[in-house]
């Protein structure tokens, strides 16, 4: 990987090869232009604002490593379905969910903490059923008899809380390894370091030390390295946006360099608004529930053309708003995109599904 300083251009080189070289996805200049021209200012103010956790913090360290830990674990779209059928929340949801549990029941989400965590303490803080029961069978050629006898299985949610079980032990042994008691001492140490670069220096450290951070993947034929790092961008971008008015140190310098934070909401959305226009093969996978495994070609397109039409949504808002370009910024318009991708208008699109992934 490269330098830090120079990590998030390598974001946005990705995005630009990948756009010229897709296969699945087309980019539609006149529906980012209308998009531009409708876009409601003062909506979009609103709907780009920093949203606080309804807990009390011992300090500015506390609120960052809940952050930190969040923002680690902002994973699990793939499960949506099923979370929604067993647990009655979303994908994000069940996240937060499982972070104020551990929280509020006064567990120090340290390093320590996170390298002995268990799966059934996942189970526990994050609701997720691992065995359900199902009725057992025991009719000849596959028929029923009406029997009310069942037999446990694993539900859909166990692999889930495997994931999350394992991001969460291999992130702790790494911190020990690195003598840091929990997250928030490992971001400090970074922003500490540098003066400038702080958004790029904090994605490059944190996707460097951390495979749950390290979101990059190979593309086609030529096996192009692309670099996407949705989770360590949105990291650097939530501590400076939440923290940023409390201290100068997390205050990101960079901030208006950070691209979105692509994951399958953004997508949904820009389908929905005509900007991305999927080919009738993608568009029926999607449409029908198919599930895209990690790095298939498909699956990187659509999370990486999101990150390259918002560029151009980007220049095209300061072009046609000239007196708040200092509004139009990538972190900014992702925060307004996916919040607005929970609107009933937007909720009822289809998002592409992929479930072995700790990424999104």
């Amino acid at each position: 990987m490269e330098a830090s300083s120079n990590i998030l251009d390598l974001v946005r080189g990705s995005a630009a090869y990948v756009a010229q070289h897709a296969k699945h996805i087309n980019i539609v200049p006149e529906a980012i232009s209308e998009f531009a021209k409708s876009l409601d200012i003062e909506k979009f103010k609103e709907k780009s604002g920093a949203v606080n956790f309804p807990l009390r913090f011992s300090d500015a360290e506390d609120e960052l490593n809940f952050i930190a830990v969040v923002d680690l674990l902002n994973f699990a779209s793939g499960f949506r379905k099923p979370l929604h059928a067993l647990c009655g929340r979303g994908a994000y949801e069940t996240i937060c969910y499982g972070c104020l549990s551990l929280k509020l029941s006064g567990v120090e989400m340290d390093a320590q903490f996170m390298r002995s965590v268990m799966l059934t303490d996942i189970a526990q803080h994050f609701n997720l059923p691992l065995r359900m029961e199902q009725p057992l069978n025991l009719g000849q050629n596959g028929s029923s008899t009406g029997s009310a006898v069942t037999t446990l299985v694993d539900t859909p949610l166990r692999p889930l809380a495997n994931m999350i079980a394992k991001v969460l032990n291999e992130t702790g042994k790494i911190l020990q390894e690195k003598e840091c008691k929990n997250l928030a001492e490992f971001v400090l140490r970074t922003l500490s370091s540098t003066s400038t670069h702080k958004a790029a220096t904090l994605t490059s450290s944190l996707a460097h030390t951390f495979p749950a951070f390290n979101d990059t993947a190979v593309y086609g034929s030529e096996k192009k390295q692309v670099f996407i790092l949705k989770k360590a961008q949105l990291l650097a971008g939530d501590i400076h946006r939440t923290l940023g008015g409390k201290d100068k140190l997390f205050l990101m310098d960079d901030y208006e360099r950070l691209t979105v934070f692509t994951d399958n909401v953004l997508p949904a959305v820009l389908r929905k608004l005509g900007i991305l226009h999927l080919s009738d093969s993608l568009a029926q996978k999607v449409d029908n529930g198919e599930l895209l495994p990690a790095h298939s070609e498909e699956e990187i397109e659509l999370r990486v053309l999101s990150i390259q039409a918002c560029e151009k949504i980007i220049e095209t808002l300061r072009e046609q708003h000239k007196d708040a370009r200092e509004l139009f910024v990538p972190a900014q318009l992702d925060y307004y995109l996916w919040t607005v991708g929970k609107e009933p208008e937007f909720r009822a699109c289809e998002r592409h599904a992929t479930v072995d992934t700790v990424y999104y």
